[in-house]
């Protein structure tokens, strides 16, 4: 299962080829073509069912899939797509997971065969047809709860003890996006197989599954060992790319895939309709209200190298339609670029927010990997405060929703909805007074 770590690994290195709209989009003219994905198509057959091909993005080969009927045991790779599953309700299709200690639940890390809710991956109310989300006059910010200014502190810090309960890592409920229809829950009727990993997965584990397929992912142009060893062995694999589209709707479009393997498009399609309505309305309004660009500084450290996405990535989209810049980021390049702490230093001198500080719940945990980190939040605090944004929290990190293990629900939940990411960074970024309940991001304590 890839896990926060190995994620940040691999948004940082590999290829990414679908150009960003960063900088391109006025209110009202969100360009479609960013929105759909470039590596899978998926075809209606005349005969019922689908057609799916996915693409590499490496070398352009084709792995096709006939789905003919309905499939009711799947083996999942990738966090994704549980996050995917659950979208639709459908998560009693999951007969094999890798590396289940990883996967996010809110009562905490899943255990095989223990027979307990956890080992259930009962993860988070399903999106259902709740009604609409009460709206403000920016048309994003969920009422009711408290703003980033006035947020409440807590008295200390958690210790390690706490962190390493689940039950205090339990997160809140995802809300669903305004006018979704269907989609209802259903629980797993058996118990979840850990089929191990992509370097050593289990083979007779995953053999006994009698799984109708097994979803993967590609780092490279060559097929992984392990799929070739399954194809052998009978087993229907389809690799999965979501990981490389750049933008956060295409990526959210491969929820159609899952539509489409438990005959479920229709909801499906109603849940990607509502997702990318929900997103465009807060990128608008945020062009909307012609706010200058917040100036990010995104990142640690990752060993040894400080990684910086281009303009054109997944996160780069992200903090652009939220109202920001990130600092040090390319154009024309199809990876991200590595700076030294040096460069991150003097971009932290002209940077009023820090984002996505690597494994970090608290300040002391940031100036414990290095004392300069000190020196450049304060910096960081200063710019903000003079640039008109008052006493407001400026380092943030994607981690509110993290089990003990590590596993980390914005790349679980988050891929399917990429518009709960924007909320989250558009009112780090833009505080407008209004109150907003955070799903994946929290301040450094």
């Amino acid at each position: 299962m890839r896990d926060f770590r190995l994620i940040i690994a691999i948004s940082s290195a590999l290829v990414v080829i679908v150009s960003s709209c960063a900088g391109k989009r006025t209110v009202g003219e969100y360009p479609a073509d960013v929105q759909e994905p470039s590596y899978i198509r998926i075809q209606e057959r005349d005969e019922g069912g689908w057609t799916v091909v996915s693409v590499s993005p490496f070398d352009g080969s084709r792995d096709t899939l006939i789905v003919d009927r309905p499939m009711s045991r799947l083996v999942v790779m990738s966090t994704s797509h549980i996050g995917f599953l659950e979208a639709i309700g459908r998560l009693d299709v999951v007969a094999g997971v890798s590396g289940v200690d990883y996967v996010y639940s809110s009562e905490g890390p899943l255990s095989e065969g223990s027979g307990s809710p956890d080992s259930t991956l009962r993860l988070a109310p399903p999106i259902a047809s709740d009604g609409p989300l009460p709206l403000t006059s920016r048309g994003w910010l969920r009422s009711g709860h408290t703003r980033p200014s006035d947020r409440p502190r807590e008295a200390s810090s958690p210790s390690d003890s706490e962190r390493s309960d689940p039950g205090s890592l339990r997160g809140t409920p995802l809300s669903p996006p305004p006018g979704v229809q269907g989609g209802g829950w259903r629980q797993p009727t058996s118990t979840i197989v850990d089929v191990g990993y992509d370097a050593v997965p289990d083979y007779e584990k995953i053999v006994s599954i009698r799984p109708d397929l097994v979803l993967t992912y590609s780092v490279s142009a060559a097929k992984p060992p392990f799929v070739s060893r399954l194809e052998r062995l009978g087993i229907k694999t389809l690799t999965v790319n979501e990981h490389l589209e750049s933008h956060p709707l295409a990526r959210a479009s491969y929820i159609r895939l899952f539509g489409a393997l438990t005959g479920d498009m229709a909801v499906a399609d109603s849940v990607l309709e509502a997702v990318k309505e929900s997103y465009i309305a807060v990128a608008d309004s945020i062009a909307r209200d012609g706010l200058s660009p917040r100036k990010v500084l995104l990142n640690i450290p990752y060993n040894d190298q400080w990684f910086i996405p281009s303009k054109s990535s997944y996160l780069t989209a992200l903090i652009h339609d939220a109202g920001g810049d990130v600092l040090g980021a390319e154009e024309g390049r199809a990876t991200s670029s590595v700076m030294s702490l040096e460069k991150a230093y003097t971009l932290g001198k002209d940077a009023d927010c820090w984002l996505n500080v690597g494994w970090c719940s608290t300040m002391s945990q940031l100036t414990g990997i290095n004392p300069v980190f000190g020196e450049m939040s304060r910096n960081i605090r200063s710019n903000a405060s003079e640039r008109g944004f008052g006493d407001i929290d400026v380092v943030w990190n994607e981690n509110r929703r993290v089990n003990s293990k590590g596993g980390n629900d914005i790349w679980q939940s988050g891929v399917a909805r990429p518009d709960l990411i924007l909320m989250d960074l558009a009112a780090i970024l833009h505080p407008s007074g209004e109150n907003h309940l955070f799903t994946y991001y929290k301040p450094l304590d």
